[in-house]
Formats: C-alpha cells, structure tokens, sequence
C-alpha cells in the first residue's frame, strides 16, 4: 500500500506542478509579479530569490503554489503602503491615494483584463497540454481501441434493432472515435434512456434507436454490445490522431460526469476525493501487475492523464482564481439589498409614526423608492416630490455607490451633481410637464402593507441580521 500512496503522490504532484506552472509562465509573460512559485506544501525547508520571484521548496509533496501580487485584492497594497509609512486620510481610506509607484507595479489586479483571464485560464491550459503528452505515451503504446463490434448480446436490443459483428459504430448518442466512449454513455445511463446509433455496414450507413435493457448481473442498463473486433497501433500521423481520440475522451468523461452529478443522474457516492483517487491507483495497479512494470507504469500515465484532464476542467467550473472575486461579489451584493432593506425599514417607520405630507421628506433622504412611494401619497405635491426624490436618491444609494467605488474616489462630484440636479429637474419638471394627479400613483413601488405594518417580516428579519452581521464583522477588520 505505500507503494501506492507513493504513486498517487507522485501523479498528484505532476498534475498540480503542471498547472501551477502554467499560471506561473503567463504571468511571467504579462508582467504580472509571481512573489512566490513554490514546489510543494507546508513550512519552507529551502528557497532562493532570484528577481522579484522567491522559489521554495516546501516540506511536503503534495503539489505546490503560485502566489501573484494582489491575487487577494488590494488589501496587500493597503498593508505595503501602510508599511511604508504612507499617510491615511480621515476616513482611513487614503492610504491607497499616495500608494507608491512601485507597489502598483505587476499587480494583478492592475493589469489589463485580458492579461489576468490569459494568467487565470493558464492553469487548466497546462493541465490539457501535459494529458495531451500523456495521451501520446498512451496511444504509442496501446493504440487504439476503434468502435467495431465483435459480436451482439442474444436478446439484446441491439440484436432486436438488426446489428451485427462487424459493425463500426459512428455515433452513440453523440460523435465517437473509440469503443470505450460507448462504455462511458451507459456508464451514466442510470434510467435506461433511448439511445440513438448510427453505425456503417459494408459502406453504407444506418440509423436505428436501441432501449437499453437493464442487467441484474451486472446492476446496470446494457444494449447489448459485446466485445470490440478492432484495435489499431498508433503509428505515423495515427499517433497524433489517436492522442486526440484520447484526451478528447477525458475531457468527455470529465464533462459527461460533472453534467451527471448537477442532474443527479450521479450521487455523492460516485464521486472519489483524495482517497478514493488513491483505492483507484492501487486497484488499477493490482491489475495491470500480472503484464509487468511496463503495463503498469503505462496504466498510471493513462490514469494520470484522466486526473490532469479533470483538474483542468474542474478548474474551469468555475475558475477557482476568480472564486475570491465571486465570494467578494456576494458579499457586495448582500450588503446593497441590506442597505436597500435597512432604508425601506426606517422609510417605512417613516410613514408609520409621521403625519403623511411629513413622512415624505425623511422618506426622500433615506431611500429613493420609498421616498417616492411616500410622495405619492401626498396629493397635488406628489409629482413634484416624485422628481426631487429621483433627483435626491437618498442616502441608500450614496453608501451603495461608495461600498461598489474604490476608496479613492471621492463621492464629493457625485453630491455636487446631486445638489445641482434637484433644482434643475424640479424647474424642468414644473415647465414641461402637466402631470394629472390620478397618475401619481404609477410612483409607487411599495405595497400598503409594508408601510402600515408595525412587525417585521421575518425574510426581511433574517436579512437585516445578516447584514448586522457582515457589517460587525467588517468593523472588527477594520
């Protein structure tokens, strides 16, 4: 069993290495800075500095890391600027508006965006290139396993449908160039669906549709192909096609799989982590043993080049580079629906404790819809305090502009603006308009019972909370 674990560590940290370095590489090409390209995991047991980039090699060989400048954001500039004694504004944000030249330089999060998807989409590239070379090992020294069958189940649906030894299977639902692609559409046939065939007899080309028939013995649905008449050695400009056949498999095999389990034509059950990848090596090299080292070794390059293939699409959905900016995004989100939600509270309770043609004005500063629902309530001021609320848009929207702006940017243009637009629209507003006030009502945005409700809804409870909750926590950060 060490062997084993040895093996699965050593095609673990190949397919790992390989991606890695292909972040590693882009980067490099772009102008990104790698501070960091480490050959395995844990505390650092040698190194060197060789530029800007610090090369480690760490205790454990369980992969290894490519760490670029701002990958986490700009959280990394705020600390160097911070460091370096640059000066903070009032509000604490200005220690980005001084930050030097050179902490900017090769930050990933300033480059060009196409720069940081090429970096991003580097690693799975990697991944796909080295299953290719593994593909080609592969291909050169089995061949290929070509689609023609060598004989018909009896009683099967493929012989009800008129097949015979000796057909070439062109299409199995979809395109296939190999007989283990047939394995892999029944493989994820849980419920015994219709499969449309298209095979080649003598020349001529025929399309049926088999009903797979389940097996008890086998505890799977089956339409009745056995065995597999030809096989072909990869020589010439084979080899290139057949590595192709190869990885194009893998890459199937690894959508097919993912496309599976979303629909939940695959449970949890099926799918292997580390150790369950680790039972896998060994059981495929208990049984290429007997076939001696060579066979051996040629069946972990081909489950190597399986791996490589799923990392690399894993990767992809989604890409784990961008999952930082995806939880950030959330975050964001959350917190503008809790300053919609939190502003619509106070403008309800607004509206709940205030005479009506009061209950507008704090309605307007705090949040624009409701703001606007409040004034259509108001009777011939209606539209007007309408266009002063879309003019206003409250302090909702303000702290919404400044959680989605840098902290550089001030908010001062915008409140100028803000205070030039109110009198401007109104005046418009008043000379060009002739607004009947049975149309008032169209401002609405608010239900009647949001605003004469005295308890709060529990979603809206619930959120409150958790925005309560996600800004305590910002605090503490801060």
């Amino acid at each position: 069993m060490i062997g084993t674990i040895i093996i699965f560590l050593l095609i673990f940290f190949v397919i790992v290495m390989g991606h890695e370095f292909g972040h590693f590489l882009i980067a490099k090409v772009n102008g990104i800075r790698v501070n960091e390209f480490a050959i395995g995991m844990g505390p650092k047991i040698a190194g060197f500095k060789k530029g800007e980039t610090e090369y480690a090699l760490r205790a454990f060989p369980l992969g290894g890391a490519c760490i670029f400048e701002g990958e986490d954001g700009l959280e990394a500039a705020k600390e160097e600027a911070s460091a370096a004694g640059t000066p903070a504004d009032k509000t604490g944000r200005g220690a980005l508006r001084n930050v030097p030249v050179d902490v900017d330089r090769g930050n990933f999060q300033n480059a060009p965006v196409w720069s940081r998807i090429a970096t991003v989409f580097a690693g799975p590239l990697f991944n796909f290139l080295l299953a290719f070379i593994f593909a080609i090992m592969v291909a050169g020294y089995a061949g290929a396993d070509l689609p023609v069958l060598g004989s018909v189940v009896e009683g099967s649906a493929a012989e009800a449908a008129g097949m015979q030894a000796g057909d070439k299977i062109l299409r199995f639902n979809s395109k296939i160039n190999l007989a283990r692609e047939i394995s892999l559409e029944m493989a994820l046939n849980k419920t015994g669906e219709p499969v449309k065939v298209v095979y080649e007899r003598d020349g001529q080309e025929y399309e049926t549709t088999l009903t797979p028939i389940y097996n008890e013995e086998a505890g799977k649905y089956l339409v009745g192909f056995q065995n597999y008449a030809s096989y072909d050695e990869a020589k010439g400009t084979k080899l290139f096609r057949y590595a192709w056949y190869q990885l194009r498999f893998c890459i199937k095999n690894s959508v097919l799989s993912v496309k599976s389990l979303v629909e939940g034509k695959l449970s949890k059950n099926d799918v292997a982590g580390p150790v369950g990848m680790a039972q896998i090596v060994d059981q495929v090299k208990t049984a290429a043993e007997p076939g001696g080292p060579m066979l051996v070794f040629m069946n972990m390059v081909n489950l190597a080049m399986l791996l490589s293939v799923s990392l690399g699409v894993m990767n992809l959905l989604p890409l784990p580079a961008l999952d930082a900016v995806i939880a950030q995004a959330a975050v964001t989100y959350l917190k503008l629906c809790g300053f919609v939600l939190y502003f619509r509270l106070l403008a309800a309770g607004c509206g709940a404790l205030l005479p009506q043609p009061w209950a507008a004005l704090p309605a307007m500063l705090l949040e624009v819809c409701s703001g606007c629902d409040q004034a259509a309530r108001t009777g011939l001021w209606a539209s007007t305090l309408c266009c002063a609320a879309l003019s206003v848009q409250g302090v909702s929207v303000l702290l919404q502009v400044r959680t989605i702006c840098p902290a550089e940017i001030s908010l001062r243009p915008l409140l100028a603006a803000r205070a030039v637009h109110l009198p401007l629209s109104v005046a418009l507003f008043w000379l060009g308009s002739t607004v009947p006030v049975q149309a008032v009502q169209t401002f609405t945005t608010l239900t009647e019972r949001v605003v004469v409700l005295r308890r709060v809804p529990l979603d809206c409870a619930l959120l409150a909370f958790a925005v309560c909750c996600i800004t305590v926590e910002e605090l503490a950060r801060s």
